[in-house]
């Protein structure tokens, strides 16, 4: 039943404006929280802040694992870290198992050939394998409209995977 007044500034996705304006949101302007943080060297910058006055953050988006690793005090996530991210395909095919009953447990990728895309399957490589899982990636140049090569190699795989994951 009480008003919320939402104090919004533009970080432009510098860690220095980041800090200055987190300083400027709990001495100015007194809010009881923050929420924001996507980028994290920018979500580290405001962490410093509200850490130092004891004020909630809320990150949003950030995943670096380093947020958190120090156990702050003011700092909640409403996302997972990259480390638990990356694993979650992995430890959820481990707990699926066998799918297909044919004898081995196997992922397969399909990932754009982008920056980002190269980042999923470095995780999704590191991960697969150290949980015993087989891995067959496939590349896909983006933008795309025929998909038909792609679909014509997954159904030509010697075993079909239990399970495919987008990026």
């Amino acid at each position: 039943g009480k008003p919320v007044e939402a104090v919004i500034y533009d970080t432009e996705a510098q860690p220095e404006r980041a800090a200055q304006l987190a300083e400027r949101l709990i001495m100015r302007d007194c809010v009881i929280g923050i929420v924001g943080g996507v980028q994290d060297d920018v979500a580290e910058a405001i962490k410093q802040v509200t850490e130092r006055y004891g004020v909630p953050f809320i990150v949003v988006e950030a995943t670096a694992d380093s947020l958190t690793s120090d156990k702050p005090h003011s700092l909640f996530r409403i996302a997972p870290a990259a480390t638990m991210a990356a694993r979650m395909q992995a430890d959820w095919l481990t707990s699926v198992g066998d799918y297909n009953r044919d004898g081995m447990v196997t992922a397969l990728m399909i990932a754009e050939n982008t920056p980002a895309g190269d980042a999923a399957v470095a995780n999704v490589e590191r991960w697969m394998p150290a949980a015993g899982i087989n891995l067959e990636t496939l590349r896909v140049d983006v933008p795309a409209t025929d998909y038909s090569p792609q679909i014509a190699r997954i159904v030509g795989m010697e075993n079909a995977p239990d399970a495919a994951f987008l990026f």
